[in-house]
Formats: C-alpha cells, sequence, structure tokens
C-alpha cells in the first residue's frame, strides 16, 4: 500500500476487541507454509501383499474451543491438528500405519477446531479405539474447557484411485507435527512475545502443506524463531517458504495521543482504563512500518470468542466506543 500521500503523525485504530482498553503496541507476524512431496507406498517392497492386511480407517477431531491465535494461544486450548497427529503416533508405536489423506484446521490466525485423518493400519478398530479412550484420559485432564470435544475413529472406504505414504513416511511426518514446538515460544514480564500456531494441515496424493502464523512482539523474537523454525525444517527434509509478513507497531508510554485518549475516557465518566500491550496483529502495524514517528493506538467494541463460530459483540458497547471516539476527535 503507497501511504506516501498521508501527513497525519496520528492514527486510531479501530479494530480493537475491548472498550475499557487501550492498545498501545501490538504484534507482527509471518505466515509461514512447510511443504514436501512423498513417494509413496510404491516405494515400499511387496506394498501390494502387505495392504491386504490392513484396515483403512477414518480418524476424526472436531468441536474444540480454537481461538485467536494470538490473544488465546495461552490459554490453554488444544489444536486438533497436534491432537489428531499425536493420537496417530500412539498408534504407531504398536502397529503399521499408511496416512492416505489428512484435511486439518482452517484460517492461519485461528486455532484450529477440528482434524481428519483417512490412514490404513494393521491394527484393529478394538485397538484404535482404545488408543482414543486412553488418549482421551490425559486429554481431558490437561484441557478442562474442552467440554464438547469430539474425537472417534471408525471403518471407513475410500473411493477411487487414491496414493497413500509408506509406513516409513507417515512416521516421519507424525514425528514432524508432534515434535513441532507449536503454541507459546516466549514470555517476557508475563506477556507472550513470540508464539506459532500450527494451523492448516493438508496430505493428499502424496503431496503436503502445512501452514502456520508466527507471531511476535520484538525484530528479535521474530529472527530467532524464524532461524529456529528454519532450522528445524531444514533437518526434516521440508521445505518452508515465507507467505508473507506483516509488521508489528509498539509507543513510548507517555505520548501525545495516548494522553489525549486517555484523558477522554476518564472525562465521560468511564472508570479502569486498561493500557495494554497485546500479542495480536493489528492493522496499525502496517502504517507505522511506512510512516515515520506514527502514534499509533487502537480502541475496540466488546468482542468475544473471536476468530471462531461462535464470535459476537456486545451492542451497547458500541455507544461507549463512539463517545469516547467523538470526544478524542475533539480533543485533536
Amino acid at each position: 500500500i503507497d501511504l506516501s500521500n498521508l501527513k497525519g503523525k496520528l492514527m486510531l485504530g479501530l479494530d480493537g476487541t475491548n472498550s475499557s482498553a487501550l492498545i498501545i503496541s501490538c504484534a507482527g507476524s509471518t505466515r509461514l507454509d512447510f511443504e514436501k512431496d512423498f513417494i509413496g507406498c510404491c516405494g515400499e517392497q511387496n506394498c501390494k501383499n502387505a495392504n491386504e492386511q490392513f484396515g483403512t480407517y477414518l480418524l476424526e477431531v472436531s468441536g474444540l474451543l480454537g481461538g485467536h491465535s494470538g490473544e488465546d494461544i495461552d490459554k490453554t486450548r488444544a489444536n486438533a491438528n497436534i491432537v489428531t497427529f499425536n493420537i496417530l503416533k500412539n498408534v504407531s508405536n504398536y502397529a503399521k500405519i499408511k496416512l492416505v489423506k489428512v484435511t486439518g484446521g482452517g484460517k492461519d490466525n485461528a486455532i484450529p477446531r477440528e482434524c481428519s485423518v483417512f490412514f490404513q493400519s494393521n491394527a484393529k478398530i478394538d485397538e484404535l479405539q482404545k488408543s482414543i479412550k486412553d488418549y482421551l484420559q490425559n486429554f481431558d485432564a490437561q484441557y478442562t474447557n474442552e467440554k464438547d470435544r469430539k474425537i472417534s475413529v471408525k471403518n471407513a472406504e475410500i473411493s477411487g484411485n487414491f496414493t497413500k505414504l509408506s509406513n516409513k513416511e507417515s512416521k516421519d511426518l507424525i514425528g514432524f507435527i508432534t515434535d513441532f514446538n507449536n503454541g507459546v515460544l516466549e514470555k517476557a514480564n508475563g506477556m507472550v512475545v513470540s508464539s506459532i500456531n500450527l494451523a492448516n494441515v493438508k496430505l493428499e496424493n502424496n503431496k503436503l502443506v502445512i501452514r502456520t502464523m508466527q507471531r511476535f512482539n520484538s525484530t528479535e523474537c521474530e529472527h530467532k524463531e524464524l532461524n529456529n523454525i528454519t532450522l528445524y525444517c531444514k533437518n526434516k527434509g521440508y521445505k518452508c517458504i515465507i507467505r508473507e509478513s506483516s509488521p508489528f507497531f509498539e509507543n513510548k508510554k507517555g505520548g501525545k495521543l495516548q494522553e489525549i485518549c486517555e484523558k477522554a475516557y476518564y472525562e465521560n465518566g468511564y472508570k479502569d482504563l486498561q493500557v495494554l500491550n497485546i500479542h495480536a496483529g493489528l492493522e496499525g502495524g502496517v502504517f507505522a512500518n511506512k510512516i515515520k514517528d506514527l502514534q499509533v493506538v487502537v480502541l475496540g467494541a466488546d468482542l468475544y470468542d473471536i476468530h471462531t463460530p461462535n464470535e459476537k459483540m456486545k451492542i451497547s458497547s458500541l455507544d461507549k466506543l463512539s463517545k469516547w471516539i467523538k470526544s478524542i476527535m475533539l480533543k485533536i
């Protein structure tokens, strides 16, 4: 975006999520893709005979809370892709497994709520169901808020011609995902300053594409974790592609715009203003990155369950926000 014609040095963003908060810094983000083409089961000796002993199954994970991959990344919410592949890892410890198709997650900026996998295995259906039952004992103890989770495995059929990974390739992919350092990467003063969300996994016709979003609140965090991730992929034989990046913004406390916003808030009779640094991406970062000495603050209405199908807004908070904005504009 060309911002060369903009002369202002004060920016009021309106993409916050709390009508009692003034945001003075946000995170930047980098969208990273991991890709790999597999040879597939045909690379194994006696593959055809081995397949005759294998059943075909569908493993499904759904009903998880999900959430914003920045604001909610430290709230102990399960990632459906990680959950699914941890179950597959348990199966691979006692049986052979051949992945056929994986469809997991959705948008890069949302914690995945669902994942499904078609696979073949020499394990029996009752063994697979027991693996899930055993896994759920630990899962429910760790994720006490995931009340609506649904995790199941059943016999399945796959119509038409389909390709599949070999047992070795499948175990390698399972290990790549279960060993991946997903979630909060670093905190400072109790705040998340670096994280990554393993957002989307797609495997079809032996081609794998994994999409992730890395968030950071400083250039140091950005470079440090990007180097770590790139090295991890290289060592595992996966291609790492930077799809796009968005910059962060930060303001020093006590700036003119912050002072105006705080006075306007309290003059309207509102109480307990929160001045926040957040680990989510806001559009002000793009402007601050291109306009020297730009002061950016962000306000917003009261939003809940953002980046999920349950996202909603408290309508009465719009009136509060409108009055606050009007008072700010009269002071500038």
